[in-house]
């Protein structure tokens, strides 16, 4: 279909409405859709169809969604497998009717689906990559939109280094209480040039949060085990989240970068919060910053043009990524790295400092110095691989020929 201005069917929790999104002419168009309703029918069914034809589907769904099954042109395709939010199908070719037998449950926020055209998709569709066993950064934020304003520069940063993987976690989630928040996370990072899946926060923001920042020995170490099971579990060699002042004085913000300050100083015994080191193992972090931290600064240069983001420097991303948290526009709060900026020593994205190594101090503004990426290690590892297995290629050849040599009398 040949056109820029599209009719998307986006679904809300209790009505549906129509919403008009305008693409560029050289990304694929979607095409229209009509669904049966946003809930599951007596057969635990929706039905979408098109005469335009589609073949890649991307839904939002207002929850994290169970298993279920996507059916076209008689063929079904397991789905929901990686329990992502915003999920991404393709099918093997256009179709005019899908159903979705959904999980118990189940309710779709938005879907949108595309022909198979040969164009590529709009920049806003999310095609998240499973969360890695080993992540290069683990990026720790208090609430969605914390990552964005304090952290999102260094977010942008390190996600434009090839090879490097940039996992991002939260401490609260908001599915029971603004649901519309988590999608905004979703949005965030997707626009500051995150591929793996964010970890959503353990923590529920309508029910935990009062009791996890009371000032409670409890609560606190409620935080502690959870970090600690992040840095575990991800394995990270960088670690980055808030600042020990909690930026503008912000309690939650303080507890967070306090507990990883603790967990980063502990995770490698097993004795500390046991559970998680008898599921993930021990781990010791490389690198550890935090944001405004006074020793050890250093300012990111946050003004280069990142490829990977079509030249856009990751200060612009990180503002383009802030206006995604459409519900936390009302206050004062914004992106900035400029120094003379009235509250550059609260919210300055560029101010880090090294707060713990084990690799030793930076020399400059990298992150990355004195580490090399899990893909690299794996990619040195391979090589010195091939030249061990081809010099005991040679040497086993060279064996032969003296024993050959030998056993024909003729020595060498």
């Amino acid at each position: 279909m040949k056109r820029t201005v599209i009719i998307i069917l986006i679904l809300s929790l209790v009505l549906s409405m129509f919403t008009v999104n305008v693409f560029a002419a050289e990304t694929s168009a979607p095409v229209y859709l009509k669904l049966s309703s946003n809930s599951c029918g007596a057969d635990g069914t929706i039905k979408l169809t098109s005469s335009a034809g589609f073949s890649r589907i991307y839904i939002e769904w207002v929850g994290i969604p169970g298993r279920w099954t996507l059916k076209a042109d008689g063929n079904e395709t397991a789905c929901g497998i990686n329990g992502f939010q915003h999920e991404y199908v393709e099918l093997p070719k256009d179709v005019t009717e899908a159903e979705f037998f959904m999980p118990e449950g189940g309710k779709i926020y938005s879907v949108s689906a595309f022909p198979k055209d040969g164009k590529p998709l709009p920049e806003e569709i999310e095609i998240w990559e499973p969360q890695p066993e080993r992540a290069d950064v683990l990026v720790i934020a208090t609430h969605p939109d914390d990552d964005i304003l304090f952290l999102g520069g260094a977010i942008a940063t390190l996600a434009a280094k090839k090879g490097w993987t940039v996992e991002v976690a939260h401490l609260m989630g908001y599915f029971n209480k603004t649901p519309v928040r988590e999608h905004e996370r979703m949005h965030g990072l997707w626009t500051l040039g995150v591929k793996q899946y964010p970890q959503t926060g353990r923590f529920d923001a309508a029910h935990e949060g009062y009791r996890l920042y009371s000032g409670e020995w409890k609560g606190f170490f409620a935080i502690t085990e959870y970090v600690t099971e992040l840095i575990r579990r991800f394995k990270p060699q960088i670690v980055i989240t808030q600042d020990l002042g909690g930026e503008y004085g912000h309690i939650r913000h303080q507890r967070l970068a306090a507990a990883v300050a603790d967990a980063v100083e502990k995770s490698m015994y097993p004795d500390f919060c046991p559970a998680s080191s008898q599921q993930y193992g021990t781990w010791d972090v490389k690198k550890t910053y935090l944001h405004l931290y006074e020793k050890n600064k250093i300012v990111l240069d946050l003004r280069q043009p990142l490829e990977n983001l079509g030249g856009k420097t990751a200060l612009q991303a990180a503002k383009d990524a802030y206006k995604k948290h459409v519900s936390q526009q009302s206050g004062w709060f914004y992106v900035t790295d400029d120094p003379k900026d009235p509250r550059a020593d609260e919210i300055n994205a560029a101010y880090f400092g090294l707060y713990r190594t084990t690799v030793g101090y930076d020399t400059g503004n990298d992150m990355t110095e004195n580490t090399v990426s899990y893909a690299e290690q794996e990619h040195i590892a391979k090589g010195k691989e091939l030249v061990k297995s081809a010099l005991e290629s040679k040497a086993g050849k060279l064996l032969e020929f003296i024993r050959t040599k030998q056993e024909g009398g003729n020595g060498i």
